[in-house]
């Protein structure tokens, strides 16, 4: 069963196919993060997709990332940094920047605050500067290539 067809079925009416297809998810998350993470984007980039679609994909992604927002062990290393290397990270931020471009209110709405989770993530572990510096120069592109 595809990513799609899996967020399909946990908003099913049926409780056994919801508890199936969530059970589904955490086996793909335990699998491989970076996957997982990328197809909820990709979901809720997708301006073809279903608003109540888009919405559970960012919901899940923001209450992932509220999960890695958590120690790890008693050093000072998130679940963030030790799941995802850097490039990954950037890539994540990267395509929710795009999101707050997005046509439809729901995935910008989704966008800003799985991004603002992210920020608070780094600007505990210091590393606020570079989401800032990130997002001022994906924005500028932005406008760059979309000038009118």
């Amino acid at each position: 069963m595809n990513f799609f067809d899996i967020l399909i079925n946990v908003q099913n009416q049926d409780a056994s196919i919801r508890r199936d297809a969530e059970k589904l998810l955490e086996i793909k998350e335990k699998e491989n993060i970076v996957f997982f993470f990328n197809n909820l984007i990709s979901i809720v980039s997708n301006e073809k997709e279903m608003p109540e679609l888009r919405r559970l994909a960012g919901l899940i992604l923001k209450n992932r990332i509220d999960n890695y927002k958590f120690y790890k062990n008693k050093t000072t290393d998130y679940k963030w940094y030790s799941l995802f290397i850097k490039d990954q990270r950037e890539h994540i931020k990267s395509k929710l920047i795009t999101i707050l471009f997005s046509v439809s209110p729901v995935a910008r709405r989704i966008s800003a605050q799985i991004f603002s989770k992210i920020a608070i993530l780094e600007i505990t572990e210091e590393q606020g500067y570079e989401i800032f510096s990130n997002f001022y120069n994906i924005i500028k592109e932005f406008r760059d290539i979309n000038v009118y």
